[in-house]
């Protein structure tokens, strides 16, 4: 179990060359080389994995410091980093590998694999920490990975034994005063 990121996801191809595409396809290499957690991700799994997968995020503090007044949230000015390529700094994002296509990529994530029939167990000051100002990343929900049958089942390179539960969306009430 662990965040649910509300941020890019990015595939990491370690085969001949390296090459960095988002969810939809798009190759982002050029753009995204030179990010010092994505290099460390390849330094540190590269040798494992030839697949890494994860989310490309903001920290909460550095987008309200930088960006906050040009963008509405985090997840917003990630892809508008990606897509329209505008004057960031791209050492400001982070990459988060989650998994390699197929199996969580544990020591180097949040995760940990819980039963999920224990979810009821999940404290919640668990889930208020998530959606709190401390915790750094944007974060929209948590994610349980459950393993049954000893086997990962994938299709289409996506993990089949995963849930996301997405935390409720806050609700405001508005009230007409007028309408011409």
């Amino acid at each position: 179990m662990g965040p649910k990121y509300d941020g890019i996801s990015l595939k990491i191809s370690l085969n001949d060359n390296i090459m960095i595409q988002t969810k939809g396809g798009i190759n982002v290499t050029t753009l995204l080389r030179n990010n010092k957690t994505i290099n460390s991700s390849i330094e540190q799994l590269s040798k494992k994995y030839k697949v890494i997968c994860g989310e490309l995020l903001i920290p909460k503090n550095i987008f309200g410091e930088k960006y906050s007044e040009q963008y509405e949230n985090p997840r917003n000015f990630v892809s508008a980093a990606i897509h329209e390529n505008d004057d960031i700094d791209i050492q400001d994002l982070v990459f988060k590998p989650c998994t390699d296509g197929k199996n969580l990529i544990i020591e180097n994530t949040d995760f940990k694999l819980i039963d999920p029939r224990q979810l009821y167990k999940i404290n919640d000051g668990y889930i208020q920490f998530l959606k709190g100002d401390n915790f750094p990343f944007l974060c929209d929900g948590i994610v349980v990975s459950y393993n049954e049958t000893g086997k990962r089942q994938i299709k289409d390179n996506y993990p089949l034994n995963t849930i996301a539960i997405k935390f409720a969306s806050e609700t405001v009430q508005t009230e007409v005063e007028d309408m011409i």
